[in-house]
Order: C-alpha cells, then structure tokens, then sequence
C-alpha cells in the first residue's frame, strides 16, 4: 500500500511541476493599473488624476477590449510592448472610482485588472483655492495748476472674478462700476475688492492687495501768489508855511496772480498799480484794501488804514533843554575834578533866561560855567517864546562839590598756580607758587604761615609744597584809598597743593618661580632653580641663606639643596610697588626625595562592542608593576589599579597615563601618555533583511516547480529501489 501511495504522490508531483511551468509565462500577463492624485492648477476643477496603465509584457502588445470608462480609456485602444499609457481627469468632488480594464495580448491571452481610488486613503485632505490678484484702482488727488487746486479723481477698475466697492465718508460699501469719477471736494474715499458672488470661495481667493485708503479729496494746498503790502503816506505839515501840507496817498504794486481791490461803501472794486491821493484836510479818511487770487478770487490779505489831517499846520517854536555837566572827579590825580557847567542850545523863535538874584537875565546859547567846590549851587533857567514873550519851559538843577576827590585803588587778586604731577618725569612736581599783578598805586604783602607780611614786587613766587600764605593788598600814601576806604584787604589764604605723584605699579602673578624636583628615576634632586621675570619699572635683590641682598636680574638661576632664596622687588624712582614684592623659598636636600619604583611601560587594549554588546578595555603595563601608573579615563578621577573594565554602550573612550610618584615611563613620549578608541554598534545583528518584493511572484513559481520535480523524482526512486529489493 506504502509503495501505490508514494508512486501516486510522485506522479502528482510531476504533473503539478509541468502545469507550473507552463502556467507562469501565461499568468505573467497583466496591466499595472496606478493613480496620482494632485491638487489642480491648470484646470477649474478641484483635483488632477492622473492614470497609468502599464503593459506587464516587454514583446507583446495588447489591445482594450472592456473599459468601464471608456470616456478615459476608449475601448480598443492599443498599449505598446513594455508601454505605459498615461491619461488624464478631473474632479471637482472628491469620489470613490474604481476603474476596469480588459486586455487582450498578441498571443490571444486576455485579462482583467482594475484599480480603486478612495477619497479617504488616496486624495489630498485640501486643496488651495486659485489666486486672484485684484488691479489697483487709479486715484488722482488735488494738484495745484497755476496756483489753483484741480478736482481729485478715482478709477475702478476690471478684473474678473473680483467686484470692488467704494466707501464714503466714513460710510458703508457699495459696489462701484468701472470707470472715472471724481468725488466732492473734501469727502473721504476708501476702497476695498472682494471675491465675484459668482465665483466659488472654495476654489477662488483673492490675494494681493485689497484695500486702498482712506484718500482724502481736499483741495491742494497751492502756494498762493504773494501780494505786496500797500505803502501808505500820511498828510503831514511842511514847516515852511503855515497851513502847507504833504499830499496823502496810498501806492499798490503790481503781482503775478493777484487783483487789487479797495472797499468804495459797501462794495470791492478793483484798483489798479499806481498812486492813489487821498485828502483828510476836512476829515479822517480810512481805506479799506483787500488782495484776491485773480484765478479764484480767494482773499489773499487785506489792508485797512486810516488817514488824519495834518491840523491847521501852524508853525510850533520849540525850545530845546539845557544839559547840566555835574562836577566829578577826573581820577587821573587825587584831589583833580571835571568843571560843572550848564550848556544852552539856541532854538529858532525862542529865548533863554537865567534866574540871578531873584532877576531873570537874558543867557546866551553856549557853555557856561559853574564852581560848587566849597558850596552847592543852583541854577534856575527858562524859556520864552520870542515874538510873544510867552514862558514855554523851564528848568532847575543843583551843582553839589565832588568831594575831596581821593582816587580809589582796586587790588588784582593774585594768581595760583598750585603744585601738580609732572606728567612727563613719574613721582615728579611742578613748580607752584603766586603771581602778583602789577596795579598802580598798590602794594601787596605776603604772610608766610604766622609770620610776619612782608611787601613782595609784581611777578611768580614759587612756594614750598605744603606751604599756607596769605596775601594782602594796601594802598599808596595819601589821594589813593582802597574800596570800603579800608586800611588793608586781605585778598586770599591759600595752601600749596603736595599731591602723591608716585605710580602705582604691581609684579606680574608669575614673577618669581622656583624648581624643586626630585628625580623620580634616579633618586635625590633634580632641577632645582628659579626664574625671575623682568618687569617694567622694577630692579630686583637677591639673598642667600640670610646673606646680604644683591642685585640681581631677570632671568633662569640654579640653587644648591637646602638652600634659603629671597628675592624682593623694588620699584624705579617716581614708582611705588603694590601688591607682592618679596619671595622666599627653602630648596630641598637629597635625602628628602622618594625612592624609585623604577621605569615601566604603560599597556592598554581595546574589544570592539560585538551583537551581545560586550566591548572592553584593558589597562596595565608590561612590567606588571602595581600601582606605578596614575590613569584617567574621559577625564575622570585619576585611579592606579589596572585591569579590564567592560564598555556596553557606543562612544569614544580616551585614557591617559602619568607615572606614579617614585616610577618613570620608559621612551622619550611627551607626558601623559593618550589613547583613544570609538566603540561602535555592530551594523549587521539579528535577522537578516527582508527582500524586495520586486521579482517574487516569477521567482517564487519557477522555484515551487522545480522543488515539486525533485520531490517526484525521489520518490519514484524510492518506489524502484524498493521493488528490487523485493
């Protein structure tokens, strides 16, 4: 029975691997129905789909026999060998659409395909609306032509899809017709577009600008044409002949753009350029002129003036006032004074008189003398009218004696110059001191402290720093007195300044270094000196063991072990040294430096991370000397035990080493020793990577027939095999 079943199953097998054969090129015919759905920019509708129908066969053509959209793909249409045909819709709603196709092939052999779009998986979620830019509308405001506003205008516009509307003063939105229009003067104008009603908002939007305004339509602010002011002359008296007077007259001067008009009752009438009389003999005369804009008649300015009559014009006679000249003193000498004197000026028509002793005596015009040096005198004069004898004015003034006429002196005070910093010469002084002026008549003392004063001559003093003086002023024997009639003044008590010229300077931090080391190798000292730093300003002294300090300069020493260094700085002349001046140091003996642990040789090893993410290092040296090396790992604390210490993450691990006090390196390398390693994640663990899809079907059918040839194979192998056993 084993034996049937297993002859039936290879038969099986055979046959099933010969329909797979022969069955694979066949179902290899197909069409790749796909779809891109995008948002629409070249056509009103909403979406753009685009279809590709791709033929499976690179040496057949095929044909559509069946389309359930034959408004897209027409039945018959023919796809090219390995060809793709691509045809283009539009949507405007996002719809599920499912579009089938049937082919025949050259070979005979026909198939169905179809492709499905939905709007929830394969259609954008939005699309933007198309864009309509509306035109700027024209606005002309007032101008001024020929010194005159022009009416302001505004043009709407046509644009599709956009409707503008106007606003005015402040009012609500009208839509506007295209078109010219020109609006009250002083109204207020805005304008805004908005989307065509007609237009679908969800596809349409407007962009750009949309509102314009507010405009406002004042008339223009035209420089006015400039009028001239009228001069008016007034009548006046000639003083020739009686009743003679001056004619009184208005001028206008003609200007570009202007008319001229004067105010006759109740009306304006025009005027032209020239000279206008007018005569108030009788009676004041006021004229009333006004300037126009003769393009608007706008009043430019205006002028109203009133003309008076001169009077009678009698011939008036009028004195002219005496001048009094006090006596004074001339201060050129003590005790010298000015003549007092009264002067009479002469006046056609008029005379002057003198009061003498209670007589009135005619006086002549002229300069006339008056000595009030050892009493007051006064003087009566007056004025008459010639003809008729009439008093017209009359004056009184009293001459009083100057004095003694002693001549006042007023003392300078002196000048200081105090005591300063000499800026070119450090810890240097100017000189200071008093400068007396020289006034004439005028002696000055000087009082040193609680000396005694002392006359001193015009001209500088120096002064010790610190110094208190004061200076006083006395005047010249007799005929000279100071202000206040004072005996003395005292003019001033100064202190000279003694100020801190010295400057301030500071070492550098390093100035002073010292080298005490042990050799770690060899035993006992190793280098040991000091460095001195030159510094600006600064000399140096050095001393040995308590020795008596000497000069010394900047630069590198050696000292013997043991011994006792101090080093003091001092400053330059004119310098003062603040902060650190003096270093001392005890050098160290032989004996004190630790013994060796002699030389070794610093070892370190890296494990990259592997799959189980086990990586490592390992630090040591080759002597196997314990704690003779200082490590450090990514900057961490320093540590002396070796070893193999694990690394489970990625990163960059970077270690140094040092020798320990009392051991040395072997090698001539700079100190410390570095290494650095970068543990990375390995690229390939776990399962290995999925394949592409693409060649899957074929390969997978080709491999399906072969496997079940095989397992036919076999089995009647077997089934031989066991009947000769048998």
């Amino acid at each position: 029975m084993f034996r049937k079943i297993l002859a039936g199953f290879g038969a099986l097998a055979i046959a099933a691997g010969i329909i797979a054969v022969v069955a694979g090129p066949s179902a290899a015919h197909h069409n790749t129905i796909g779809a891109s759905i995008v948002c629409s920019t070249d056509n009103e509708a909403v979406f753009k789909i685009t279809w590709t129908i791709e033929n499976s066969e690179s040496s057949r053509s095929e044909t559509i026999i069946e389309s359930s959209d034959t408004s897209l793909v027409p039945v018959g249409t023919t796809i090219a060998a390995g060809g793709t045909l691509v045809v283009t819709e539009y949507m405007t709603d996002a719809v599920e659409k499912k579009l089938e196709l049937t082919a025949r092939w050259s070979n005979g052999y026909e198939k169905k395909n179809y492709l499905t779009i939905k709007p929830q998986y394969d259609f954008p979620e939005a699309c933007a609306p198309t864009e309509i830019i509306p035109t700027t509308p024209a606005v002309e405001l007032s101008r001024c032509i020929d010194f005159a506003p022009t009416d302001g205008t505004y043009a709407i516009p046509t644009t599709a899809g956009v409707v503008y509307q106007v606003s005015l003063d402040g009012g609500a939105f009208a839509d506007a017709a295209a078109g010219e229009v020109t609006p009250t003067t002083g109204s207020t104008l805005s304008i805004r577009a908005i989307l065509d009603s007609s237009y679908d908002a969800t596809r349409y939007v407007l962009g750009g600008t949309t509102t314009w305004g507010p405009y406002v339509f004042s008339a223009a602010d035209c420089d006015d044409p400039e009028p001239v002011t009228p001069a008016f002359v007034n009548e006046e008296c000639t003083g020739v002949t009686d009743g003679d007077r001056t004619q009184a007259s208005y001028e206008i001067t003609a200007a570009s753009g202007v008319t001229y008009q004067v105010l006759e009752g109740s009306t304006w009438t025009s005027i032209g350029a020239g000279i206008h009389d007018v005569n108030p003999t009788s009676a004041d005369i006021t004229v009333q002129l006004r300037a126009v804009m003769t393009s608007t008649g706008a009043v430019l300015d205006s002028w109203e003036h009133t003309f008076t009559r001169a009077g009678d014009c009698i011939i008036v006679v009028t004195p002219v006032a005496p001048t009094f000249t006090d006596e004074e003193c001339t201060g050129v000498t003590p005790g010298e004074r000015s003549q007092a004197r009264y002067t009479v000026t002469a006046a056609s028509g008029v005379t002057y008189q003198v009061l003498e002793g209670g007589i009135w005596t005619d006086v002549a015009a002229g300069v006339h003398n008056v000595n009030p040096t050892s009493t007051d005198i006064t003087v009566t004069l007056r004025a008459l009218k010639t003809v008729t004898g009439a008093v017209l004015e009359q004056w009184e003034h009293t001459f009083s004696s100057a004095g003694d006429c002693a001549i006042e002196v007023a003392p300078v005070d002196p000048t200081i110059t105090q005591v300063l910093c000499d800026e070119s010469t450090p810890g240097a002084q100017t000189e200071g001191g008093y400068t007396i002026p020289a006034t004439a008549n005028v002696t000055y003392l000087v009082q040193i402290g609680e000396g005694v004063a002392t006359g001193v001559a015009a001209g500088f003093h120096a002064v010790a720093p610190g110094t208190t003086f004061t200076v006083i002023a006395v005047a010249d024997g007799a005929g000279y007195v100071l202000p206040g009639d004072a005996d003395r003044i005292v003019l001033g008590e100064y202190t000279m300044a003694d100020p801190d010229c010295l400057t301030d300077i500071s070492v550098p931090g390093e100035t002073v270094t010292w080298s005490d080391l042990c050799d770690d190798i060899n035993g006992g000292v190793l280098d040991q000196g000091f460095t001195v730093v030159a510094a600006e300003h600064v000399t140096y002294t050095v001393s040995f063991d308590g020795a008596t300090a000497t000069p010394i300069e900047p630069g590198v020493y050696s000292a013997e072990p043991g011994s006792h260094v101090q080093i003091t700085a001092h400053a330059d002349e004119g310098y003062r040294l603040i902060g650190t001046s003096t270093w001392e140091h005890a050098f160290q003996t032989d004996g004190f430096c630790p013994p060796t642990l002699g030389v070794v040789t610093p070892t370190v090893s890296f494990a990259q991370l592997d799959c189980s993410g086990g990586g490592s290092y390992t630090l040591g040296n080759e002597e196997g000397e314990p704690d003779a090396i200082l490590w450090t790992v990514n900057g961490g604390t320093p540590f002396t035990s070796g070893g193999t210490f694990t690394v489970s993450s990625a990163g960059t691990v970077t270690i140094t080493a040092t020798p320990a006090v009392g051991a040395g390196f072997a090698g001539d390398r700079e100190l410390p020793y570095t290494w650095s390693y970068t543990f990375a994640t390995p690229s390939t663990c776990g399962d290995l990577p999925t394949l592409a899809l693409t060649g899957a079907v074929a390969a997978g059918s080709l491999g399906l027939a072969a496997t079940l040839l095989l397992a036919g194979a076999v089995l009647l192998a077997a089934r031989r095999r066991a009947q000769a056993q048998s």
